[in-house]
């Protein structure tokens, strides 16, 4: 199921293929147009724009902070194609609620529509999301093993090998690109009243066919594997990271009280990390298997339409808090990322015993 079609482009298709009325003929609807309106106002064009914008201004900084620290880590490496991921995410979401203004859709003399400029950059939204899903499932598997084997994972987990991972990542998520684009079609069409001719988004059947491959293969698939790793990998660490606390607390020598605090600090960073991920994105792991499973859950639909828009502003609004506030977190737990931080962005005094 594509969650990211226009209202106008719905409703086009309804008018044109009236039997889909029938399809699931309820006489009523699960949620009704104006308490769909409603949900989107809320969380659409007022909370998930102002994580949003959070979340620019957030990432920007971690990008600064881990460039400073530098890349011999790979803590470091993971958490700044992260933090890439998250403002680009944050910057689709600020374009995304700009088509939905009201005030802006119908005015905008741009040469290509503010709503259709939005249905254009929907597979960038998908590689985007599905490139951070992949990172945090990376960042939870390198930091299990950590604890888990400690004595291992630096030759596994190399920073070379990990920019390698991230590479493939990376090159996956662009080849998820090349089916939508290759197939979809931009038409020029003459604005009336004022006859000015702008570039409109046009579906067709092989579109459509296209566009259900591609998202199966590209987007259903990975971001159900990488949510399931990130879960099981998630509940491995905590369980681990338990095992390890005990161990070290009842050593005697001090540097492995010293070293077990701040493994537990980049642990329970990442735990953290990967909390927020698995609350903010299981509404949308939802969709996306109700989608599957239920032919009748889709867009056109007379009895889900108003609830799916609804329900989708809800979880672009948790998604919009998981990419925005994973610098708190970073300076809450990491000594040296707070410091480099208060360096750059505060001042030059900076406590060097500070946690």
């Amino acid at each position: 199921m594509h969650h990211s079609t226009s209202d106008v482009e719905h409703h086009e298709h309804v008018e044109n293929h009236p039997e889909i009325h029938d399809q699931h003929a309820t006489g009523s609807y699960l949620f009704g147009a104006d308490t769909r309106h409603i949900f989107e106002l809320v969380f659409n064009i007022v909370l998930t724009f102002s994580f949003s914008a959070l979340g620019l201004i957030t990432n920007i900084g971690n990008l600064v902070v881990f460039c400073k620290n530098g890349f011999s880590e790979t803590t470091n490496i993971t958490f700044f194609a992260l933090s890439v991921s998250d403002l680009l995410i944050s910057i689709w979401f600020i374009f995304k609620n700009i088509c939905e203004n009201p005030f802006l859709v119908e005015d905008n003399q741009w040469f290509v529509t503010l709503r259709d400029f939005f249905f254009i950059t929907v597979p960038l939204y998908h590689a985007i999301q599905g490139f951070g899903a992949w990172v945090t499932a990376v960042i939870t598997v390198e930091r299990s093993l950590c604890i888990a084997y400690p004595l291992k994972v630096k030759t596994l987990f190399t920073p070379r090998r990990v920019i390698s991972i991230l590479l493939v990542i990376m090159m996956f998520e662009i080849s998820s690109l090349i089916t939508p684009y290759s197939s979809m079609t931009l038409v020029w069409v003459k604005m009336p009243p004022t006859n000015v001719s702008k570039l409109m988004y046009s579906t067709s059947d092989h579109h459509a066919h296209a566009g259900v491959t591609s998202y199966l293969a590209f987007y259903t698939i990975p971001s159900l594997m990488s949510f399931t790793i990130v879960v099981i990998g998630t509940g491995i660490l905590v369980v681990k990271l338990k095992q390890s606390m005990r161990w070290r607390e009842s050593a005697v020598q001090k540097g492995a009280k010293q070293m077990s605090q701040k493994e537990a600090k980049v642990a329970q960073s990442v735990i953290l990390v990967c909390i927020m991920f698995v609350v903010c994105y299981s509404p949308c792991v939802y969709i996306i298997i109700k989608g599957t499973i239920d032919h009748h859950f889709h867009f056109w639909d007379p009895y889900y339409k108003h609830f799916i828009f609804a329900y989708l502003s809800i979880t672009f609004f948790l998604q919009s808090i998981s990419s925005s506030l994973n610098m708190f977190i970073y300076i809450k737990l990491s000594t040296k990322y707070k410091e480099t931080f208060m360096r750059v962005f505060c001042s030059n005094k900076t406590t060097p015993n500070e946690s």
